[in-house]
């Protein structure tokens, strides 16, 4: 089964794309990016139009090559500061679930940090386990 990840951030959105094995275990597969610069298109406190117009650009990219590589793909999406902190984020996570039927999640900056440390840190290896009662 494969599992996508859609990170919406301020930079870039970016798309990660899992695939688990028969013991649950995720691996990643493949990483696309679209270079959005939403954070610079904050004016006022919103995202502007042509910031909120290339957003959903860049998703509707996104979901149309993971479609093409991986059909029937479940997605999850987080946003971060950018949308967090705009006044209209709420709205531009709204089209996306409207256009896309994808529930985007706004993540708080406590979880956001957190996900970015788990992230970043060195992952250990994981020798298979024999059995179920191990």
């Amino acid at each position: 089964m494969n599992l996508a990840v859609l990170d919406l951030g301020s930079n870039s959105f970016h798309l990660a794309v899992f695939t688990s094995s028969d013991r649950a275990l995720l691996a990643p597969r493949r990483e696309l990016r679209s270079p959005i610069q939403l954070g610079a298109s904050l004016r006022d406190g919103s995202i502007d139009g042509a910031g909120f117009a290339r957003g959903l650009l860049a998703i509707e990219s996104l979901l149309r090559e993971l479609s093409s590589l991986h059909p029937g793909c479940q997605v999850v999406a987080v946003a971060t500061s950018a949308i967090r902190d705009a006044v209209n984020g709420h709205s531009f996570c709204e089209e996306i679930e409207r256009r896309h039927a994808i529930k985007v999640e706004i993540l708080s900056g406590r979880d956001e940090a957190r996900m970015a440390f788990l992230g970043a840190r060195p992952q250990p290896r994981r020798a298979p386990r024999e059995g179920l009662g191990r």
